[in-house]
Order: structure tokens, then sequence, then C-alpha cells
């Protein structure tokens, strides 16, 4: 199978999460600052809005023996910018593009083992995704989706665990949700 990317992802092996993360695939779970996540029992993706966050949440995974890089390249963790694209060479994981047909003015980003089962995605099904995460109603995902910058933002304040902003570029409130880090 594969992952969804968006936003900032990172990916871990689930092999090596079992075999070196302190309490296996559970402790992983555990220890992550949000819930937003998903595997395709060969990778996880745990997502982030912010790269802040993203930094922080590898640290966190380094101190406790994960490796990031060596030589330049991706060892344990992979690191994707939705946007920009990986933050390293990551000789293991495939990074590419799915137009489900069903959408037409959508895509999904996904990634996948290099050796994975699943050589290609060919429907929506083909990629793990969150719990909470719908493709309808997933801004993210539009053809003509454009990131806003921090300058059309102004906070307005918290809804629960959100951060709650005006996009002055698209005239509506924006939520950001942050982790537990």
């Amino acid at each position: 199978m594969s992952v969804l990317l968006e936003c900032y992802s990172v990916i871990v092996k689930n092999s090596k999460i079992i075999s070196d993360f302190p309490g296996g695939m559970n402790g992983f779970k555990e220890s992550m600052p949000s819930g937003h996540y998903c595997t395709d029992g060969e990778i996880i993706r745990v997502g982030f809005m912010q790269p802040d966050d993203t930094e922080k949440y590898i640290q966190f995974l380094e101190s406790l023996g994960l490796v990031i890089l060596k030589d330049d390249k991706a060892v344990d963790i992979c690191v994707i910018d939705a946007w920009m694209g990986p933050w390293m060479d990551c000789e293991w994981l495939v990074a590419d593009e799915f137009l489900p047909e069903d959408y037409p003015n959508k895509f999904v980003l996904y990634a996948r083992l290099v050796d994975s089962k699943l050589k290609s995605v060919e429907k929506l099904e083909d990629i793990a995704v969150p719990e909470v995460w719908t493709i309808e109603n997933n801004e993210f995902t539009d053809k003509d989706y454009e990131p806003s910058m921090p300058e059309d933002h102004e906070h307005i304040g918290r809804e629960g665990n959100l951060d709650v902003y005006f996009d002055k570029k698209r005239g509506k409130k924006v939520y950001l949700g942050r982790g537990k880090l």
C-alpha cells in the first residue's frame, strides 16, 4: 500500500519501530503528539501542520534512538513537505501523486516503500489515510490549492486544541492543530 502525504509528513519504517522503539508499535502510537497518523503496514506517517512541530518530533524520535540522517541520506526517518518535497535524500521511499477519476479537481500525494508489494496506486483505497480524513472535505487536495503565508493570517483565538486564525487572503477562518510536544 502507501500512506497519505499532507502538510509535513514524518515517515518511519514499521519494522524499525517494532524492533527498536521502546514499546514497539504500541509505544510509538502512544508517544505520538497528535492523532493524525496512518499506516499501510510497512510505513507509518505522522502528520504536522507546522515545521517547528515537525522538527521537535524528529528530535524526540532521535532521543529514543532513531536516526534521521547518515551521510546526508535518510536512515530511519524521512520527512516530506507536501509543497517543497523531501527534506533529505531518502532511497527507501517513493513519493508520487494520484489523480482520482471520481474527483477530477483533486489530487492526493502519497508515499510507499521502494520495495513495497504495491507498485502503483490505482484507486484511492490504495492509500492509507488518518481516520478523520476525507477527500471531500480537504482543501489540501484541491488542484488549485495554494498554501497561504503566515502574513495572511491573523490569530483570533483558540477553540479546544486548535489555534484559530482569520485567513485574510481567503476571507475565512482556518484552524491549526498543534500536537502535545
